[in-house]
């Protein structure tokens, strides 16, 4: 693999057979380097604990102006949002390495610091901030009755059909958000100077054009995870506290291993290198 990386004019189209390229991509590069994996894993931890304190502080400044609720949860998500963009940006700095055949180091995950210098850095945080807030919004009108009550005499009561149509809605807003946004803070990390309607642009034909490679790859992508679980729930037969033990592993592993995915995917379909 060459240092050197270009920016495609135009996203390239790729196959469904491209698909298994890029998930064999992200599994050998996790199997080249598992103990910086595993430190990497607990490194976002802590990215993502800063942030969601850091959102909490903030909504607490907020929950008793007008209109309260809607800021301190906009001040909450800017937490997450900010957390999870810096956490994926040091995984794909490690990505990065490992694709030219070095063996990078924790300080290079933690040159993260760098990427809220970019103005594109903004305008990404501002962009989910108001996407996941306006969804947030929505779900409020649609779904004013609580999914879960709690009577007088501490009995819980579940609305299955508000449950069912609650987890319909927030599956497909999970889903348009990652559809909007899963190549932008790959594109970002490769090309710091790239403008972010310029990267939005890019992304959004890339995934029209590779729509069914990318479909194949999420596939893929539930297979493993499906197998994972019931690996998980076959050690939680023997024993709970295995099962416990498995499934954080499953989930340090979890991060590094979607965002190897999204890199390799985004290299094929927007650079050459």
């Amino acid at each position: 693999m060459n240092e050197k990386i270009v920016l495609l004019s135009s996203p390239e189209k790729c196959s469904s057979k491209d698909a298994g390229v890029w998930f064999k991509d992200g599994l050998k590069m996790l199997r080249v380097a598992p103990g910086l994996w595993s430190g990497a894993s607990l490194c976002v931890m802590l990215v993502m604990l800063a942030g969601l304190l850091a959102g909490e502080i903030l909504a607490a400044l907020f929950v008793f102006l007008p209109g309260g609720k809607v800021l301190a949860m906009a001040a909450q998500m800017l937490g997450i949002i900010i957390a999870s963009i810096l956490a994926q940006n040091g995984l794909l700095r490690l990505c990065q390495q490992l694709a030219i055949g070095k063996k990078p180091t924790m300080q290079v995950f933690w040159q993260l610091t760098k990427t809220w210098r970019f103005t594109a850095f903004w305008h990404l945080v501002g962009f989910l901030l108001l996407m996941q807030l306006g969804f947030k919004i929505l779900e409020w009108q649609l779904f004013p009755t609580p999914v879960i009550e709690i009577t007088e005499n501490n009995q819980v009561i579940v609305n299955q059909t508000i449950l069912l149509a609650y987890t319909v809605y927030a599956v497909g807003m999970q889903s348009v958000v990652i559809l909007l946004s899963w190549a932008l803070v790959p594109l970002m990390t490769d090309f710091s100077q790239l403008p972010f309607p310029q990267a939005f642009k890019l992304q959004w034909y890339g995934t029209l054009n590779n729509f069914l490679p990318l479909t194949v790859l999420s596939v893929y992508c539930v297979m493993l995870i499906s197998a994972g679980l019931m690996v998980i729930g076959a050690f939680a037969t023997l024993s709970s506290l295995v099962g416990m033990v498995v499934f954080i592993l499953a989930l340090l592993w979890f991060w590094p291993l979607s965002t190897a995915w999204a890199f390799s995917a985004t290299r094929h379909i927007f650079a050459d290198w």
